[in-house]
């Protein structure tokens, strides 16, 4: 009670202060909301029946609330509650909660001035709404860093699929280290059944990585691709993929890599876009020491897996290449004779060996007839081992050599920039010397006959690449229906003259480096211009200068002794000898019609054929905020070798015609919907329809997609739960498979 006269009663002098109704408790960082409370002024500590704590989290933007039966504050910013619900919903009952048995919090004070709760849990249960997702030993560390980060269930032919992604660190009760990130994969992938997974990333000052892996416990399905079909009797299959760079000083780094995936048909089934788009598949360590436009190099490369695991790599070369060890050094833009001449140069010295696949195609699902057109070879898998034909015995019948060459290979390159008024022009000479200790000449190659029996390759390069520009500009131009205020055109004609000789004829040779062997020879030219106009945009006080419409146009002709003949041919003007395909134009265009539509193409022309090898094409429009829409059309025809495989081509036909449309539209507030559709106009059939709904949740996001692939004759329809705060993008094709 007051002292005698007064009127007011300090708190210091009460022994505890009760409250009742409507209990608010705040100091800005946080709020406390609660029926009844008991505060002890002289400790510092308080009771609060059935509260509700509400705090910000900053860098997230988004709200977190913990819900306890009893909470207790033991300081000033530091709290525990039985019971509990850490949600990011201000819903009673909220969509998605984390329950513990008990959870012990505190505000902890940021760097920026911020202030962040961080908490650990004892007993812990995810639950959606009232549905429990099974019990785990507790998490420490940020509250919101929720340790599910995503649900995504579907239905297809192969059965019911469920995959979630959780915080490992947040499960294991502990908090993550800075710059570090953590997740695993608990899934049930329909007939293949259950598999985990765990992928770490890392970004600190010295060093940056990650690793991924995969496991499919016990495989009993199928796996379906296009028309190929490969089944599993109780399998384990997987993969695991790591890549680590660290910087050692200022000059030396560090580089690992490791990859290892269980079978042919993985990547494909599983991981389809490392299959097809992934950097080939290595295990290595490479040093390296690079000082101004130095560098020197070690490197070590070892293949895990006796196979070749990703498609690309099947296609071409066909198989994998092992180094142990390469020793590289290299300088880049080397002054010399006071900035007259510049000199660049590459050298390498090695020990490597070709490693074509020790499977066949029928170990991808290949038929007999699908094997032959695509690789040129027979399908035994039922055959003895000693008459059954793999891709290392075709490698081995034309003549790729199955034991660890020597190889030195040396190139030299001198450019002498100079300026003629306007035109600027770069004559340069090129040589290289290639050793190895071994003549290839039970090689067959490409060609279909034995190699020359030589050990040694010597090749010389020289050409001019002549460039220059013009502009001009047309104030007085006013077009508003085009959106094109003053105009500007810059044009660009450029020329390259380029000559090679080569003592031996590259497809002779097996290719143990793209950049190495498969040199081109003889003599061409390449006529270009590029036309840029330039317009501005904005209006009065906001001008800007944007390109308006960018052209740029290709003629490339090359001699009759070219031996190259590829489709769709492409040349690179830094480096002519790398360059393949015959006498061809090429073209791209970029046309920003106005702020909401954008076209952009590009198209091959042989000229050796006289036909359309290669197209392109594409507009984007922004109708509103709501909506834009998409439209795209490719178009392939490549006749002839299309490819080096194991030591031997395969060659024929290959024809396509796509047209890819869709739409995304915003609805309201809380509804967005998605629509892709792929069409193949050569055979007259769809290859694939997407259809997504996305719905706001308070702080989640729920997608439902529905996918028919033609191609893979797969339905599956499925929903996918993704709480705020998560990185992760929600584009069209972002959820199939």
């Amino acid at each position: 009670e007051p002292r005698p006269g007064a009127t007011q009663l300090d708190a210091t002098e009460g022994r505890g202060i009760y409250l009742e109704e409507n209990v608010v408790v705040t100091d800005g960082n946080y709020t406390v909301r609660a029926p009844r409370a008991y505060y002890d002024p002289a400790t510092g500590r308080a009771v609060i029946i059935d509260a509700v704590f509400y705090t910000w989290d900053v860098r997230r933007r988004i709200p977190i609330y913990v819900r306890a039966e009893h909470l207790r504050q033991r300081a000033g910013d530091s709290w525990s509650g039985r019971n509990a619900l850490i949600t990011t919903s201000e819903f009673a009952e909220p969509h998605f909660a984390i329950g513990s048995n008990e959870v012990r919090f505190e505000m902890r004070k940021q760097p920026d001035g911020t202030t962040k709760p961080w908490a650990s849990t004892d007993g812990i249960e995810p639950r959606v709404g009232r549905i429990g997702l099974g019990q785990w030993p507790g998490t420490k560390g940020e509250i919101g860093s929720l340790p599910l980060q995503r649900i995504d269930a579907r239905y297809d032919s192969d059965g019911p699929t469920v995959r979630t992604r959780w915080d490992l660190f947040a499960l294991a009760g502990r908090p993550a280290p800075p710059g570090v990130d953590l997740t695993g994969n608990v899934d049930y992938v329909g007939e293949h059944g259950p598999a985990v997974g765990a992928n770490l990333k890392y970004g600190l000052p010295e060093m940056y990585g990650k690793l991924d892996s995969y496991l499919v416990i016990h495989d009993r399905g199928d796996d379906e691709v296009v028309d190929r079909k490969v089944e599993h009797d109780g399998d384990t299959r997987g993969y695991i993929h790591g890549l680590h760079r660290q910087k050692l000083d200022d000059h030396w780094s560090i580089s690992l890599e490791l990859a290892y995936v269980s079978d042919e048909m993985f990547l494909e089934e599983f991981y389809r876009t490392e299959s097809a788009t992934e950097k080939p598949y290595e295990t290595s360590l490479q040093l390296k020491h690079q000082r101004d436009d130095t560098q020197f190099s070690f490197l070590a490369q070892h293949d895990l897996m006796d196979f070749v695991p990703q498609t690309t790599t099947l296609q071409a070369p066909g198989y994998t290449v092992e180094k142990l060890p390469e020793l590289g050094y290299y300088r880049v833009g080397t002054e010399l004779l006071g900035d007259r001449l510049t000199y660049f140069t590459e050298n390498r010295a090695g020990r490597m060996r070709i490693r074509p696949g020790s499977d066949n195609p029928s170990n991808r699902g290949f038929s007999a007839a699908e094997s032959l057109a695509t690789f040129g070879m027979p399908v035994t898998p039922f055959a003895a081992p000693l008459n059954r034909v793999d891709f290392d015995t075709v490698a081995d019948g034309a003549g790729v050599p199955d034991r660890f060459v020597h190889r030195v290979d040396s190139r030299h390159e001198i450019n002498a920039p100079i300026s003629v008024g306007p035109v600027n022009l770069t004559p340069y000479a090129a040589g290289r010397v290639t050793l190895y200790d071994s003549s290839f000449d039970d090689f067959v190659g490409v060609t279909g006959a034995t190699g020359e029996a030589s050990n040694e390759r010597f090749w010389a390069g020289t050409g001019i690449r002549i460039h220059t520009n013009v502009t001009r500009t047309y104030d007085g131009v006013e077009v508003g229906v085009l959106d094109v205020h003053r105009l500007r055109h810059i044009v660009e004609p450029n020329v390259d003259l380029f000559t090679s000789w080569s003592s031996l004829d590259s497809r002779d040779l097996p290719y143990f480096d793209a950049d190495v062997e498969p040199l081109t020879e003889g003599s061409g030219a390449r006529l270009g211009i590029r036309q840029t106009f330039q317009t501005q945009r904005g209006g009065p006080g906001r001008w800007r200068s944007v390109d308006w419409i960018v052209v740029n146009t290709d003629v490339v002709l090359r001699s009759d002794d070219s031996d190259t003949d590829a489709d769709p041919a492409r040349h690179f003007s830094y480096r002519p000898e790398y360059s393949i395909g015959r006498d061809h134009l090429y073209t791209d265009v970029a046309w920003l019609v106005s702020d909401t539509l954008a076209f952009v193409a590009d198209a091959t022309h042989s000229l050796e054929r006289d036909q359309l090898a290669q197209l392109h094409a594409g507009a984007l429009v922004t109708h509103s905020e709501r909506l834009t829409s998409f439209i795209e059309f490719e178009y392939l025809d490549a006749t002839g070798k299309t490819g080096h495989t194991a030591g031997y081509a395969h060659s024929g036909a290959i024809t396509s015609e796509l047209v890819t449309l869709g739409f995304s539209y915003q609805m309201t507030s809380k509804y967005r919907v998605g629509l892709r559709q792929r069409w193949d106009l050569d055979r007259h059939s769809s290859r694939n329809t997407e259809l997504i709904v996305e719905r706001k949740l308070p702080r989640w996001t729920l997608v439902l997609v529905a996918d028919v692939d033609d191609l893979d004759d797969n339905v599956s329809v499925g929903a996918i739960l993704v709480p705020d705060g998560i990185k992760t993008s929600r584009r069209l094709g972002e959820y199939g498979r």
